[in-house]
């Protein structure tokens, strides 16, 4: 009968989908399902040593080292599950899952478990972490395995991110499968990183990211820089197709208390930088540069909340008849003053309420403003002055934006005529049909229209004359130039007739010295303005120059 009872029990062994095992003591091992371990080489009563020279290399050692720890810890019957890879007869490797729990009974010490084939689920797991964790296109590691890596660091680690541009319109022309050949291309530049212990991610569909395992100087890695950029330079020559440029933020972290998060932002905003800022196409994130990014950033973030907040004012600076010195005019100008970063330029932030799509909200605060302090100043001196204020072409291109305008100027009780609007060279560019329909229908409501900055781009002469503009701004750089070139001198020359034919007023800006005004004498200008004058103004210092008497002479 105990026979019999053993060999049902050996039959019900064999037949079941996983293996069984005991483990005595002396590392003796017998296994009892042949059906499970048939497909290994090795019998049925062998001993641990060759068991473990079945397991992968690879894993042998972690296995060994928990089998260690667990028959050692005598009386505790908790169960110890360990995965490893175990070689087949074909030479072919299986996932097994070993289950072991310690047992004591009248015959001693031994420990029993079970080991079943999970090969298919560590390649769903496999699958899964590939998904999550890789690139498609490239194979790369992605955004989310580098903040992962990042998370794991001991030590200093250099993170390196290169943004290429035209990416996406080349893929929107020529679809991902054609960019294929010329991402493999690109990655022939990741090669550089091979000398250091590195790792390259793909971060989004235009950006890539490099972390090295060290802390590099600043001058090897603007030379790293600059090798990476030239080579780049070939390989977008080599495809005709492709337009675009690469752009490099580097970050060396010292710190490893900082997060992942922190370490890819404060890189990611390097490279942003360097794409808006750099001749170079390559900026360090270093003591020299960190204020400039940081500026750079808390404008973009904060730019909106100022807007809404009143934080960007008005300063006003005097135009002044370039004959008698008397008072004209004035120019309203940005101003944002910060308490992290003091003054911040105009320069520095209206080209970032540009891209956000902010230009208009800011613009509609800066001509409120500038309305405000014209009728405010013309009610206290009993004149009629007028005010110069800058318009973005982006406004132009709004919906009914002259119609918006002049709801505004009649809400202030201003006047239009009172109300300059400046634009740079840039609204005739692309020759838009609503911008220029827009300066006409601004020209018909009243406001005098002025071309600002003129010299500094590319404009066509006959384009700005054949356009309502009022007065032409000769840009600072043209008014310089001029004092050392006869050609610019007699350019300026030939631009005041033309303004004089047309009845247009000339105004040449950035007067800093008396040489200019004697060399600009013998030009029919109308009016001039710069830091000779007067330098910009808060609104109460404008509010006390008196615009009624002639005597006025601002400095000149």
């Amino acid at each position: 009968m105990d026979e019999l009872i053993q060999r049902r029990f050996n039959n019900m062994f064999n037949s079941a989908v996983e293996g069984l095992w005991m483990m005595m003591p002396d590392g003796q091992v017998s296994f009892y399902n042949q059906r499970f371990y048939e497909q290994f080489d090795i019998d049925c009563q062998t001993t641990l040593d060759n068991w473990i020279q079945l397991i992968h290399p690879e894993d042998r050692k972690p296995f060994s080292s928990n089998v260690t720890t667990h028959v050692k810890a005598v009386g505790d019957d908790s169960r110890v599950i360990t995965q490893y890879r175990v070689k087949k007869k074909d030479g072919n490797y299986i996932w097994i899952e070993g289950t072991g729990i310690n047992q004591v009974d009248d015959s001693g010490e031994y420990m029993v478990g079970n080991h079943k084939d999970v090969t298919e689920q560590k390649k769903l797991e496999e699958s899964i972490w590939q998904l999550a964790y890789f690139d498609k296109l490239t194979g790369l590691p992605n955004k989310d395995k580098l903040t992962l890596d990042l998370s794991k660091r001991t030590s200093s680690v250099t993170m390196i991110t290169i943004h290429v541009s035209g990416i996406k319109s080349y893929v929107s022309q020529y679809s991902e499968f054609i960019l294929t050949d010329f991402i493999a291309s690109l990655l022939e530049c990741f090669h550089l990183f091979s000398r250091y212990e590195s790792q390259c991610y793909r971060s989004s569909l235009d950006t890539f990211s490099v972390l090295i395992a060290k802390d590099l100087p600043d001058e090897e890695l603007g030379k790293l820089a600059d090798e990476f950029i030239q080579q780049f330079k070939t390989i977008a020559r080599n495809n005709v197709s492709y337009f675009g440029d690469a752009y490099i933020g580097i970050y060396v972290c010292r710190e490893c208390e900082l997060s992942s998060e922190e370490i890819i932002n404060s890189t990611y905003q390097t490279c942003e930088y360097a794409v808006e800022k750099s001749k170079k196409n390559w900026v360090i994130y270093n003591d020299q540069v960190k204020p400039e990014v940081d500026k750079y950033f808390y404008v973009e973030n904060h730019i909106k909340q100022a807007i809404e907040n009143d934080e960007i004012t008005i300063h006003l600076q005097p135009i002044v008849d370039a004959k008698s010195g008397q008072l004209k005019s004035f120019e309203a100008l940005a101003r944002w003053e910060t308490e992290q970063f003091g003054f911040i330029r105009p320069d520095e932030f209206i080209p970032v309420a540009e891209t956000l799509g902010l230009i208009s909200l800011l613009g509609n605060k800066i001509f409120s403003k500038s309305a405000d302090f014209i009728v405010q100043y013309n009610q206290a001196w009993n004149c009629c002055l007028k005010v110069h204020v800058n318009i973005s072409a982006l406004q132009l291109l709004k919906e009914a934006f002259p119609e918006k305008l002049l709801k505004l100027t009649h809400d202030k009780k201003a006047k239009p005529e009172n109300l300059v609007l400046e634009l740079t060279e840039s609204v005739l560019i692309d020759n838009n049909q609503q911008v220029l329909e827009g300066l006409y229908e601004l020209n018909a409501m009243g406001f005098p229209l002025a071309m600002d900055d003129f010299g500094s781009g590319y404009s066509s002469i006959t384009s700005i004359f054949k356009l309502p503009f009022k007065m032409l701004k000769v840009d600072r750089e043209l008014a310089n130039q001029s004092l050392i070139e006869n050609e610019a001198l007699g350019y300026l020359q030939f631009l005041s007739t033309l303004c004089e034919n047309k009845q247009m007023e000339m105004t040449i800006e950035g007067i800093e010295n008396r040489e200019m005004v004697e060399t600009f004498a013998q030009l029919n200008v109308s009016s001039y303005q710069g830091y000779l004058i007067a330098r910009p103004m808060p609104v109460e210092q404008a509010m006390l120059i008196d615009g009624l008497n002639p005597s006025v002479n601002l400095n000149l």
